[in-house]
This record gives C-alpha cells, structure tokens and sequence, in this order.
C-alpha cells in the first residue's frame, strides 16, 4: 500500500477571494491547473491525506467531502472504491482501492462558502476488487491450458496408436 500526503493551502485570504494551492508528499505548491496528480500504481491501494495548513475556520464538509468518478469532468456520482474519514476537520484520509484503472476527477467539499477543489487521481487497477486475476490473466492462463492440452491430445494420438497388423492370417 502508498500512502500520498497532500497539504491544501488556502491563498487570498483574509484580504481577497479564497483559491486553492497544493504541495503532494512535501513538493512544491502549485495552483489550479497545475495541482499535483495521485498516480497509484497497478496492484496498489492508496491512502490519500489531506490536511489544511493554517486552515482558521475551514474544515472539510461534514457531508460530502469527498467524491470522485471516472473522467475528467467534476462528478456527479461518486465511485465505491474510494470512502474517506476526517468529514468536519482538517484531515481528511481517502482510501483508494484501485479495483479499476483509470483517471479519476474528485472534488473536495468544505464547510460555508469555501471553493471546492477538482484534482486528479490515476489508478493503475487491481488492488483489492477480491480478485485474484484480471480479466486478460484469466484469458491468457486459459490459452495456455487449452495450448498445452491440443499438444498432449496430438501426442498421445501420433504415439499412442496401435501398430500396424503384420502378422499373415488366414
């Protein structure tokens, strides 16, 4: 398992409009446009935190912090494979479990008239979907045992037939 630990660092305030920075696992901060993508790789599962520095009143949202959905449009319904804790506070941890590959656009909620954030997630898939093989492991696994059991058959029939009857009869 990876774990990502993101900062969101609110910009503008008190003096302008509020608009969003992010700095990924102690990296420069960048804005929107430019935030930093989650890469989790094939066969991984992730832990994504993420902590408002010097966040005064902001907290994430008590319902809906977080949702995310395959695509690079804002979603409108939320993928199962993430789910998230810290709803109302500073810290909010998305577990990622990868069960499809993918880009994946999420936003985070925060609480009053906070702008949301929409970042990206790429998931390289089969983490923990209970599967032990993809669907190509599985049609490759069954080529070769149906390869390997032509190739017997084949063998058994050239060495296995009876031989030729020599012997003079009436």
């Amino acid at each position: 398992m990876q774990t990502d630990n993101i900062e969101l660092i609110p910009v503008g305030q008190p003096v302008g409009p509020l608009h969003w920075e992010m700095s990924m696992n102690g990296g420069k901060a960048s804005g929107h446009g430019n935030y930093p993508v989650v890469n989790v790789g094939y066969n991984q599962t992730d832990d994504i935190t993420f902590t408002i520095r010097h966040p005064g009143t902001i907290k994430f949202a008590q319902n809906g912090a977080f949702c995310a959905q395959a695509g690079t449009a804002k979603p409108t319904a939320c993928d199962g494979q993430f789910t998230y804790t810290g709803q109302g506070t500073t810290k909010l941890v998305v577990h990622d479990s990868n069960t499809k590959a993918g880009t994946y656009t999420y936003v985070i909620n925060f609480e009053g008239k906070v702008p949301q954030l929409d970042p990206i997630i790429k998931n390289g898939g089969n983490g923990t979907s209970g599967t032990w093989f993809s669907a190509t492991d599985t049609i490759e696994i069954v080529a070769v045992g149906l390869a390997v059991v032509l190739i017997a058959w084949l063998l058994w029939r050239r060495f296995a037939s009876p031989a030729p009857n020599r012997t003079k009869g009436p």
